[in-house]
């Protein structure tokens, strides 16, 4: 889905997936078409089965958008790499100057949030300008934690009319959920998420991995 929605922007000239797991997308392919609606096939795309991190170490290529959708950092698990000082550090590297890179960071429910404040915190050791924002997720049964972080641009100088404004520009499709008021609630995240985010000290490392 999240594909789809990428190669819904008529801005967009090339997209890059990541995938380690083919078979994944075969049965995506197969079984999920009222999901992908021919995303696959779509002539922008590039597919790559390989390893993410192992493919942005070795690519020249730069990014104006970096989008990061994983499995949680299990221990022995593939991604945990993924969530480390170290990785971020990479994706910074393969941006654009004014290139963003947007990721979901684990649960927000109360009481659970410590993977999204220690994700959290680690980018804000790599970027400049790092924010944390929340959805409800129904097939998580809750809200759902993403960053959005930048070298650039903060997303909430980002007016609600230019939001609808490019929205209408880029993008035939009707959207369900995402406008300019939205966008703005996005980031409205609340007291309880502020106090861990701002209590929070621990730094993600190759040599001291978050595990979920």
């Amino acid at each position: 889905a999240t594909l789809r929605e990428v190669l819904a922007h008529n801005t967009v000239e090339k997209a890059v997936m990541v995938d380690i797991d083919e078979e994944v997308i075969d049965i995506c392919r197969q079984l999920l078409p009222s999901l992908h609606q021919g995303s696959f096939d779509d002539s922008r795309l590039k597919l790559h089965h390989l390893d993410a991190r192992k493919y942005l170490i070795e690519t020249d290529e730069k990014f104006h958008v970096i989008i990061i959708d994983l499995p949680e950092p299990l221990e022995e698990g593939p991604a945990y790499l993924l969530y480390t000082q170290e990785f971020y550090q990479v994706v910074k590297d393969r941006l654009t100057e004014d290139g963003v890179i947007s990721l979901q960071a684990g649960t927000t429910c109360l009481g659970l949030t410590a993977g999204f404040t220690a994700i959290n915190n680690t980018l804000k050791t790599v970027f400049p300008i790092v924010t944390p924002y929340e959805a409800n997720i129904p097939s998580f049964g809750g809200t759902w934690g993403f960053s959005l972080a930048s070298k650039k641009y903060d997303p909430l100088q980002l007016p609600p009319q230019e939001v609808n404004t490019r929205i209408s520009n880029r993008v035939k499709k009707a959207l369900r959920f995402y406008d300019g008021h939205a966008h703005q609630g996005l980031f409205f995240i609340p007291k309880y998420l502020r106090e861990e985010l701002q209590k929070e000290k621990r730094v993600i490392t190759e040599k001291e991995p978050l595990f979920i």
